[in-house]
């Protein structure tokens, strides 16, 4: 795993192969991770090393870029329309529009 990381970040220019062999070097010196060993050499911040491995997703704008099929989502819709009184109106260029029933 931490070969994978340490490629990742060369990869994407965060570290370089010196700076990765001098981090693994202090890794097995003191038996930690390879991130906080980046950390404690001063070559990542602990915050980039958070976004880094665990990057934030970015919210979908459109349905397209949800990744979900309009198959689903229209049958995801039919189900909350039946529990939720929803009555589907019509459909734009690119949304759905729906009324509550009252």
């Amino acid at each position: 795993m931490a070969n994978s990381i340490g490629r990742f970040l060369i990869k994407e220019g965060f570290i370089s192969d010196a700076q990765l062999v001098q981090a693994r070097i202090n890794q097995k010196q003191n038996s930690g991770k390879l991130e906080d060993s980046l950390v404690s050499l001063g070559f990542l911040s602990s915050e980039q090393v958070q976004k880094i491995l665990h990057p934030i997703p970015s919210i979908p704008i459109t349905i397209s870029n949800t990744g979900l099929s309009e198959a689903f989502l229209i049958d995801l819709l039919k189900l909350h329309t039946k529990k939720q009184a929803l009555l589907p109106c019509f459909k734009s260029r690119i949304n759905y529009v729906f009324h509550l029933a009252l």
